[in-house]
């Protein structure tokens, strides 16, 4: 949804095979048990943007009458890789997705 919402020309150019957006690294640290039907708010935020690599951090906080109990936090690292016939190559991070997470910046 971010990728349609914010960065429109990107999604298309994902839909058509050409951009590549490649998880290289992602964790997870469960901080308590949920049960079945809990609400969960997940918020994200950018921890940086470096060559063809963004980095976000994320917090899962379960719903509560008196607010929000942390419950886990992750980090979640991507690639951004061009198509060229079988390869992937490394690019920079287009600018408009560099435009688009500037409001996630901490």
């Amino acid at each position: 949804m971010f990728l349609r919402e914010k960065t429109p020309d990107l999604l298309r150019d994902i839909e058509n095979g050409k951009l590549s957006l490649v998880t290289l690294h992602c964790s997870c640290t469960f901080l308590t048990e949920l049960k079945a039907f809990e609400e969960v708010s997940i918020s994200m935020s950018l921890d940086s943007v470096q060559h063809n690599r963004i980095k976000m951090f994320f917090e899962y906080n379960k719903i509560t009458d008196s607010g929000g109990q942390a419950v886990a936090t992750g980090i979640h690292e991507i690639g951004c890789f061009w198509r060229n016939g079988e390869q992937l190559e490394m690019i920079q991070v287009p600018e408009s997705l560099r435009q688009a997470l500037k409001e996630y910046e901490k």
